[in-house]
């Protein structure tokens, strides 16, 4: 296991066990399915009812040297831990700007159904068909879930410099003293707010 997916098992548990402890969380949202409960499911409405039964949201707050750097959430259903991970890894991982990772496409796999959904550009074309010769069910579909971002950086952090482009729009680093909010346009009501 390489140091990437150790970190991604971690942060994944970490998320799960975070979901857990909020008061508004159900476990059988929080973890995935089994196959037992979800025939169950499928056989049975009054259960398919309570299958469907959602975690409203996630909040989580990252921590570094007694600071917090990150604070993001996400609202609705079972991609909510995917939607969180996923920016939580394109910040620390791949070193992506706060609103770049919230903007980035994403892929979600909850087991049952044995599915992997993408976002378009999510995934290329021959990563695709890899995965589909592997016996894989792929389906593209439009963007999906929402998160905000708030980003505090600190005088110490540097994973988010960059070199810039002379003519550049965005800027290449966030400073020290601002605190930056990362907004998710596939749902236009929300807002990342900081103060």
């Amino acid at each position: 296991m390489t140091t990437s997916q150790r970190r991604l098992a971690q942060l994944s548990a970490t998320c799960v066990a975070l979901a857990l402890a909020m008061p508004s969380t159900t476990l059988a949202a929080a973890v995935p399915p089994s196959p037992s409960r979800l025939a169950a499911a499928t056989a049975d409405v009054a259960t398919a009812a309570i299958a469907r039964e959602h975690i409203p949201g996630l909040q989580i707050a990252i921590i570094r040297n007694g600071q917090i750097v990150l604070v993001l959430g996400s609202p609705g259903g079972s991609r909510i831990i995917t939607t969180v991970l996923q920016v939580i890894v394109n910040v620390v991982d791949h070193g992506m700007l706060p609103q770049e990772a919230v903007d980035a496409p994403r892929i979600h796999h909850q087991w049952l159904p044995d599915e992997i959904f993408a976002e378009p550009f999510a995934l290329s074309s021959d990563t695709v068909q890899i995965l589909t010769d592997q016996g894989y069910r792929v389906t593209v579909q439009a963007p999906w879930g929402a998160a905000e971002v708030v980003a505090v950086p600190h005088a110490n952090a540097t994973e988010h410099t960059r070199s810039q482009v002379a003519d550049s729009a965005i800027e290449a680093s966030l400073r020290s003293g601002f605190i930056y909010g990362a907004h998710d346009a596939r749902r236009p009501a929300g807002s990342a707010i900081g103060y």
